[in-house]
Parts: structure tokens; sequence; C-alpha cells
């Protein structure tokens, strides 16, 4: 992709403001352009997220979006298809590509935090139950790991910030659940939630990369620090207070 292009595609990002459609014209960029091109004009954007570009970084934001299959499984497959066999360079692209192995060995010792009581109804009744105008209810069910209790819960017009926080930061937890946190265009956009979705060791590896990015030197020097997350999430947390650090001097 042509550098003029590149930044003619850039701007018309940015004028969509709607995640889902950004989410298709991303998708159907990436399957217009040949395998080459595919690679410098995402390895530019990674490039440019690190150095703080809020316009790439939203591009970034959009391609985890694809890869995570957020809105459409079909369409999500034939570009990651693609862009798989792409010639890229970049290690942190080919990280968001292909995520390394899950942590997997935290789980140990960990013990699982329900609510008793609750976990003796059916399904069908907790989904409705976590759309109940009842804060008292919506905290007992937290804990709950159906996806779609949770999105329901998150849903709810009386939840609040903390009720959210805390789904966020349960262990152990499953990648669904926190999945579901990031696919909410309310709740996602809370700085408090991304730094708990990425402290979260049982999250997604990419979702966890990419809010990382959005994070200040604070969070990012705590995130690097923390021996139950991911080594290789730890060593992208350096790397941004590194390349942050070279771009202000």
């Amino acid at each position: 992709m042509e550098e003029e292009k590149q930044v003619s595609f850039i701007k018309k990002f940015q004028s969509l403001l709607d995640r889902k459609i950004r989410y298709f014209i991303l998708s159907e960029k990436i399957l217009e352009l040949e395998l080459d091109e595919i690679s410098i004009f995402l390895e530019n954007i990674v490039r440019y997220s690190y150095r703080g570009n809020k316009e790439s970084l939203e591009i970034l934001f959009s391609l985890v979006d694809i890869l995570e299959s957020i809105y459409d499984r079909d369409l999500s497959k034939r570009v990651t298809a693609k862009i798989k066999y792409i010639p890229a360079s970049n290690v942190t692209l080919k990280k968001i590509i292909s995520p390394p192995p899950a942590h997997k060995f935290l789980r140990k010792g960990e013990v699982e935090l329900t609510d008793i009581k609750m976990d003796y109804l059916p399904l069908g009744l907790k989904r409705s139950l976590a759309k109940k105008l009842d804060v008292f209810l919506l905290r007992r069910m937290v804990f709950e790991k159906d996806p779609v209790v949770i999105k329901n819960i998150l849903a709810n017009p009386i939840v609040s910030e903390k009720e959210v926080l805390k789904i966020a930061s349960i262990r152990p937890t499953t990648q669904a659940v926190i999945k579901t946190i990031y696919e909410s265009n309310k709740w996602i956009n809370y700085y408090s939630v991304k730094e708990s979705i990425i402290k979260n060791p049982y999250t997604p590896f990419r979702i966890a990369l990419i809010l990382m990015f959005y994070m200040k030197k604070q969070e990012l020097e705590s995130i690097s620090k923390d021996e139950t997350l991911h080594p290789e999430l730890r060593f992208e947390a350096k790397k941004i207070i590194i390349l942050r650090k070279a771009k202000m001097d």
C-alpha cells in the first residue's frame, strides 16, 4: 500500500466512529491488498502505535477485533487465513497474528469462586435474572462463567464500574468471560476496565497486548513486573515504555 493511499485510508477510517463498521472496512481493505502490501501497512501501524499515534492504535484495535472474530466469524476466518502468510518481520505484529502459548501453569492452586445458591439455578433462569434491576442480585452473579449471563449483566442499566471490575479481575475465569467484556462498546472504554483485563492472566494474549497500548507509564511498569502475567506480555510492556521514552528524548 503506497504511503499516500495509507494516509488516505487512515483518515477515512478515523471518520468512522462505529466499531462494527470499522471492523468490516478494515477486513475489506486487508482482503483487497497483496500480501507484501498488508505486511508493510500493518507493520507501519504497529510502529506508529508504539509511538502513541492514536489513529494507528484504533486500526490495530480493529485488527484484534477481526482476529478475535468479534462480529463476523466467516469474514474473520478469511482475513486470518490471508494475513497468516504475510512476510512480516515485526515481532509484535507476529505475536498479534499468532499469539504465544497460554500461561497455563498459573491455574495451579487457584480456587474457583462461586455463589453456591446461584450454582443450583438453571442457566436460562440466570440469564433472565441478569437483566433484573436488582443490584444485590447482580453482585451475586459476578462469579458466573456463562458469556450470555455476563453480557446481560454488562448491558444492565444499573450495573456499575465496581461490578464490571470484579468480573474482569476474578481468577480463575474463562477467556469467554474476558472476551465478553472486551466486546462491550461501553465498558471497554473505561481505563480501569482495560487495566483490570490486562492484569488478569486468563485474558487472551492479543487482547491484553492491544489494551496495553492505552496504558500510562505507571500501569505499564506494574504490568512489566507482574510475574503472574505472560512473560511476553511483560516484555511488551517494557518495550512500550522504552519506545515512548525514546520518542520524548
